[in-house]
């Protein structure tokens, strides 16, 4: 699938050197069962270990390792963090893995790691955002099937799913949109609206980040995040008539446990945390609703591929390693025990009988990333810019300059 890449090599001539250390925030059970049924078929992958990181101190201790000279050969790195750690990450050049192959073999948001100096991860799995919804409150409702366009998700689902008291509190909510600190997710839905209103969040340009979430990717004239966050803003204002969610509300995970929540949008891999949270919740997925006249479908997707890291002297056994484990036969085996899909496009295409990864592969097509500056920081610009809004501390237009001002700080 790609071709020999040159890089330094270790003192070893074994295909895998003395040793390929690899580092990630991912279950280190998923991987060590891939790497034993490697090891079953080529002895010589013995030398490949992973150590699983906390997801809060990765970049910290992955940094500190690298000041001390005893850092990892390789990371398993999301896209979120691709512009964090990139400089810490050796690019395989296109002469080594074209562009073309890439292409050829992963869906087309696996190309966030695609870069212009060259392929700074190779893929092999993500972690698309669906639609879970509770199938005895949309029956209670007299709703057969959830919504798969935007328009009959405002005039049908919501208000029919959504209940309040006599003094308008809600006691039932349809959706968990309008607010960020209570919704799991609130980041990847506000961007999965953009991503579905033509917008491109971050560009690279003269080896600079460019923040262009608020311009058009295509050819309409209107500002793609303005818009989405004047329909996700919506609602959780009181007045509105898509009211459905507040800040006074727990947490909209726990609401969907509950059975409070209709619908939680949510990541696949999720699924088996939703299903052990409440045994007895009747629920369903579904991918994300679209515009009725979008030809372009899009979800929000956090992908993960294998990367180099710099200052490694077993780098071509590294390479080999991780091609290894990203290859057709093992990278679906892999996504599947880390409860996400493979990025792989013949095995998308071949189907899946597991009737809920039917319905994520049917998100992995339109499943997009963006080079997140710094996930914790811009955590808090996105908390900043909703509350700011929702408080009436800024105009919608005002509160979006802030926030790209400071994505670009962060930059």
């Amino acid at each position: 699938m790609i071709a020999n890449f040159s890089g330094v090599t270790g003192g070893s001539t074994d295909t895998y050197g003395p040793k390929v250390e690899i580092w990630g925030t991912l279950d280190s059970n998923a991987f060590r069962s891939t790497i034993t049924s490697l090891v079953e078929e080529d002895e010589g992958f013995a030398v490949v270990t992973y150590t699983q990181v906390s997801e809060s101190t990765f970049v910290s201790s992955l940094t500190d390792a690298l000041a001390e000279d005893r850092g990892p050969d390789a990371v398993v790195i999301s896209s979120s963090l691709l512009a964090t750690l990139r400089s810490k990450l050796i690019p395989i050049p296109y002469e080594s893995f074209p562009i073309r192959t890439f292409r050829d073999n992963y869906v087309e948001g696996a190309e966030i790691f695609a870069r212009t100096d060259g392929v700074y991860a190779i893929p092999f799995a993500v972690d698309p955002l669906i639609l879970y919804w509770n199938r005895d409150l949309f029956s209670a409702a007299g709703l057969v099937q959830p919504p798969d366009t935007w328009e009959s998700f405002v005039s049908r689902a919501v208000p029919a799913l959504t209940k309040r008291s006599t003094n308008r509190k809600l006691t039932q909510s349809a959706v968990a949109f309008g607010e960020f600190d209570n919704v799991k997710n609130a980041k990847d839905v506000m961007l999965m609206l953009a991503l579905q209103a033509g917008s491109e969040p971050v560009t690279e340009s003269e080896d600079k980040y460019l923040v262009t979430i608020d311009i058009p990717e295509y050819s309409n004239t209107s500002r793609p995040f303005t818009s989405a966050m004047q329909f996700y803003l919506e609602f959780s204002n009181i007045n509105s008539s898509r009211y459905s969610w507040d800040v006074a509300q727990t947490d909209d995970k726990s609401a969907f446990l509950g059975e409070r929540l209709a619908m939680y949008f949510g990541r696949a891999s999720e699924l088996s945390a939703i299903s052990a949270g409440n045994p007895n919740l009747n629920f369903d997925i579904e991918t994300v609703p679209q515009g009725a006249d979008s030809n372009i479908k899009r979800t929000y997707g956090e992908f993960y591929g294998l990367a180099m890291v710099r200052g490694g002297a077993n780098s071509t056994g590294t390479y080999m390693a991780l091609s290894r484990i990203a290859a057709v036969d093992i990278a679906p085996y892999l996504s599947q025990n880390l409860r996400m899909m493979p990025v792989i496009r013949s095995v998308i295409a071949d189907g899946f009988s597991d009737p809920y990864q039917t319905i994520f592969a049917k998100a992995v097509p339109g499943a997009h990333s963006w080079l997140d500056p710094n996930p914790d920081q811009s955590d808090a610009a996105f908390s900043n810019f909703v509350s700011s809004v929702t408080s009436n501390q800024q105009y919608l237009s005002t509160a979006v300059s802030t926030l790209i001002n400071r994505l670009a700080q962060i930059f």
